[in-house]
């Protein structure tokens, strides 16, 4: 069963789930038009339309739960809005697993658990600090999870703005709608090394292999990108490959950058990310794709990390 199934990560998530061959119950809250519905095989994927928020009977036959459905931003909502889509949400759909006989259950958190992060590494164990009312709201959703051990396998993935093609909430996607316009951006701390990312299509797989892996408890892990780089050699790269000519100027704030740490993720769980290089040029050939089919990516940036 996949919740979220109609948004940006759902979406891809159910493609991957579907040519995997799983049986998919697709889960979402929105009215959904015919042609959507058809466009995958009847008895290998079935939508359902409902509210998390509310009472709800599960299908029989539910082996493995991905949640990806919450209420995801950061800012704006109440706080009463928070609790009901992210945490009455998650602990209707955990008391339904658990009755159900659901063994695994792979829950979508977020790095904004931590609050201000001010460790230059930030992992399993980092201490939370000035947490939002939002990344309260995905900690207590965990803690849900983590009041069933024994009773269902799950992990509580903590991850950073998520990139791809069709969203544009993360700070990079803002930035690079900038840098397609050519408009001139500022960044701060140029200098820190950043991997504060991640690509749908890697985080999609990762769940995917996740099915078939006995999980164990309740467990929450940090996930970003490999191969740190700096912030200004990103925006360096990025613009590269987007052929653009906006122009960079920096300055430092007292907050600081971080890393994200993959070794639990990589070691426990099988992830396998792409570098912030490869995740750039994902999102650039994305963009030119969509801009004239005859560009191509350049083989040379104007930083070349392969040596």
């Amino acid at each position: 069963m996949l919740t979220g199934a109609t948004g940006f990560v759902g979406s891809v998530i159910l493609e991957d789930l579907l040519r995997a061959g799983y049986e998919v119950v697709a889960v979402h809250r929105s009215a959904l038009d015919d042609s959507r519905q058809n466009t995958y095989a009847r008895g290998q994927c079935r939508f359902i339309r409902a509210d998390l928020t509310e009472e709800f009977e599960l299908p029989a036959g539910i082996d493995a739960i991905i949640h990806t459905a919450a209420l995801a931003s950061p800012s704006g909502p109440s706080v009463a809005d928070y609790l009901s889509n992210n945490v009455q949400a998650t602990s209707n759909l955990v008391n339904q697993a658990v009755r159900g006989g659901v063994r695994n259950f792979i829950n979508f958190s977020s790095l904004s658990v931590y609050g201000q992060i001010t460790a230059p590494k930030v992992d399993e164990n980092t201490e939370m600090v000035n947490v939002s009312p939002y990344g309260m709201s995905k900690y207590m959703a965990e803690l849900v999870l983590q009041e069933t051990i024994g009773e269902i396998n799950s992990v509580s993935i903590r991850l950073p703005g998520i990139l791809g093609k069709g969203t544009k909430g993360p700070w990079l996607m803002k930035v690079r709608d900038q840098i397609l316009q050519n408009q001139p951006i500022n960044i701060f701390n140029p200098d820190g090394l950043f991997n504060n990312a991640v690509h749908v299509n890697d985080v999609s797989k990762w769940v995917v292999s996740l099915l078939g892996k006995d999980l164990g408890g309740a467990q929450s892990i940090t996930a970003g990108a490999k191969d740190p780089i700096t912030v200004q050699e990103t925006m360096e790269l990025l613009i590269d490959l987007s052929h653009s000519t906006t122009t960079v100027t920096s300055s430092q704030n007292s907050r600081g950058t971080f890393i994200i740490s993959n070794d639990r993720a990589i070691s426990d769980y099988g992830y396998q990310p792409s570098s912030v290089d490869q995740i750039m040029r994902m999102l650039a050939d994305e963009d030119l794709a969509d801009r004239d089919p005859g560009d191509a990516i350049p083989a040379q940036s104007r930083r070349d990390n392969n040596g």
